[in-house]
């Protein structure tokens, strides 16, 4: 990150430096000067990680005001702050920025800081598969260049300007994911991000309580072309429908991309060995032999992509593939290991139907010589067709003779179970509602040489299962 200086961050955000001291004095010209040496490369929501270099960037939450903390920063080495509470207490030391109100602040200092970079940036969204297909196009590109890529899952209107705000000169490329829950999001974050090209991976069910359809959940994900120039390249999943029936903004170009149908960069000579996937892509007029170390069949598509954006800035596609392989996926995401005997499919980070249905086909496609057993909790923020969708699942279980045994914990995932047994009614398994028992319920089924997937909304807490067991 390098070195913000006070004025700037003045003067992006529009705010006023508030000079009244509890005590009545007020900053003299000294303290001024000393304000204008303090150079800022840490931008800090949480104040355990405030240091002697952070902007503190209070947020006001629904039931927390982090401008509570402003003592503990000051303690920290902070001098720093921004403030949207007029009536605030100044501590003497520290300095404060006014501003209407700090998330928006934060936001506008991202945009200027962006306005200064010369770099590309590539933007990611779409329903599932953003965070994967990320760290998957960070692999292509750095066979060839230095590449910045959004930290963790930092995809939110505070996520996306921190993670501007660490980016400098040095790099050649950045990778950014940009995510929304609800309706004027990507307008927002796009507007900051200004990405260069674009990438959609897929539009599903994930947030379709607040966006009411999965026509609303594209129109919402297509306003990342609100921050792109004209001229500038967006990749559509060809395997999505609604994507396939899409038309772009004016003034973008758009390219299509599949891991299973003939367009402008696709997979075949599909083959699939203990879950994971070797094929060909052809890339324009290209073709290149990818072996992925992340399983999954859903995850060809991915690769297809970011083989397809690595040529788009002139990479050799034999090193991007090759990179490509060496990505083997992270915690709580489709992870796969083997514990007293028994294969294990870790996928408990979240889940919505696509991606339900795309783990259950990795316990279709492991070998194992026990039995396969599918442990699915909750999906979350379904709306109105939550019942339908889970559902679905178990149909969708039953006529792709997924799993012998379904294991399912929460109300929603009921609907599972009762599904998958309605149409094969000697389906082992069976439903629970609280997590002790759900607990002794996978431990009583689970034995040798069994391959057992956990999948559900992070908020159903599915990995409490494997991190002390």
């Amino acid at each position: 990150m390098k070195d913000f200086s006070v004025d700037f961050i003045i003067n992006a955000c529009n705010g006023t430096l508030l000079t009244d001291y509890a005590d009545g004095s007020e900053i003299n010209n000294t303290e001024k000067n000393k304000l204008k040496s303090i150079k800022i490369n840490d931008f800090c929501i949480n104040s355990k990680n405030a240091g002697i270099n952070s902007l503190f960037i209070p947020i006001v939450g629904a039931r927390n005001d982090a401008h509570d903390f402003i003592n503990d920063v000051y303690e920290r080495g902070c001098r720093l702050t921004l403030t949207q509470r007029k009536d605030i207490r100044l501590i003497k030391g520290m300095n404060y920025i006014y501003v209407e109100n700090t998330v928006k602040a934060l936001q506008d200092i991202a945009k200027a800081h962006r306005k200064n970079l010369k770099l590309t940036l590539i933007g990611i969204t779409g329903s599932v598969g953003k965070t994967t297909t990320k760290e998957m196009l960070w692999y292509a590109l750095s066979s060839a260049k230095k590449v910045f890529k959004t930290p963790a899952n930092h995809n939110s209107q505070i996520g996306v300007p921190l993670t501007l705000l660490e980016i400098d000169e040095s790099y050649d490329i950045g990778v950014i994911e940009l995510g929304i829950s609800e309706p004027g999001e990507m307008e927002k974050i796009a507007s900051l991000v200004m990405p260069d090209s674009a990438i959609i991976t897929n539009i599903g069910n994930t947030h379709i309580l607040a966006l009411k359809s999965k026509e609303g959940i594209r129109d919402e994900k297509f306003k990342i072309m609100v921050g792109m120039a004209e001229g500038s390249v967006i990749f559509l999943n060809a395997d999505s429908d609604i994507l396939k029936k899409s038309d772009v903004y004016k003034g973008i170009k758009k390219e299509y991309y599949s891991g299973r149908k003939k367009c402008g960069y696709y997979a075949d000579e599909v083959v699939i060995r203990s879950g994971l996937a070797h094929f060909k892509a052809h890339i324009g007029d290209e073709t290149v032999e990818v072996s992925l170390n992340v399983y999954g069949r859903h995850q060809v598509s991915n690769a297809v992509v970011c083989l397809a954006a690595a040529a788009h800035y002139g990479i050799d596609l034999r090193s991007a593939a090759s990179k490509i392989s060496e990505f083997t996926g992270f915690k709580h995401r489709q992870q796969i290991y083997c514990r007293s005997g028994i294969t294990i499919i870790d996928d408990t980070y979240n889940a919505s139907p696509e991606s339900m249905k795309a783990a259950l086909d990795i316990l279709k496609d492991i070998e194992c010589s026990g039995k396969k057993v599918a442990v699915l909790a909750d999906m979350k923020e379904l709306g109105e067709d939550a019942e339908k969708m889970h559902r679905d699942i178990g149909r969708y279980l039953v006529e792709n003779n997924i799993a012998d045994t379904i294991l399912t914990y929460g109300e929603l995932a009921f609907y599972i179970f009762d599904e998958a047994e309605s149409l094969k009614p000697d389906i082992g398994g069976e439903t629970f509602y609280d997590f002790e028992s759900l607990k002794k319920g996978v431990e009583n089924t689970l034995k040798n040489k069994d391959a057992v997937l956990f999948k559900g909304s992070n908020s159903m807490a599915l990995f409490r299962l494997l991190e002390n067991a």
